[in-house]
């Protein structure tokens, strides 16, 4: 048996969670499984679960190191705490769209040049552009 026949029994024993999870998203997902082709990877890409800084851990437990990190776009890392904290706080403010926050982004939406009126719909069976 050549190495790179290792290599892959290897990296197969390793992700079998991964295995699993890959049939089953190349019944929703045109690239091979994956929601972009530059992730497809053979005989299948980890898939991630959770994410902390600069480190993410796929189905299986394996442990990976971020080293592209959204290019740039992640530059505090995952999960940033500060990042947590005012995206949970944007979260507590929306559970209610009447009144202030309602407007606000109302106004930033209308700002956009993407809608005229502003109606905020609970179903997507409801919604309206103006």
């Amino acid at each position: 048996m050549g190495q790179p026949d290792r290599f892959l029994e290897e990296y197969q024993r390793k992700h079998p969670g991964s295995a699993d999870w890959h049939r089953r998203a190349t019944g929703y997902f045109a690239a091979d499984g994956s929601t972009h082709f530059a992730r497809v990877s053979a005989p299948t890409r980890p898939y991630i679960t959770r994410a902390q800084g600069s480190r993410k851990w796929d189905v299986d437990g394996n442990e990976y190191l971020d080293y592209v990190m959204g290019h740039g776009a992640l530059v505090l890392g995952h999960s940033h705490p500060a990042i947590v904290a005012a995206v949970q706080d944007a979260l507590d403010l929306l559970t209610g769209m009447e009144g202030g926050p309602g407007c606000l982004i109302a106004d930033r939406i209308i700002g956009m040049h993407i809608a005229r009126r502003r109606y905020f719909a609970d179903a997507a069976d409801t919604q309206v552009i103006g």
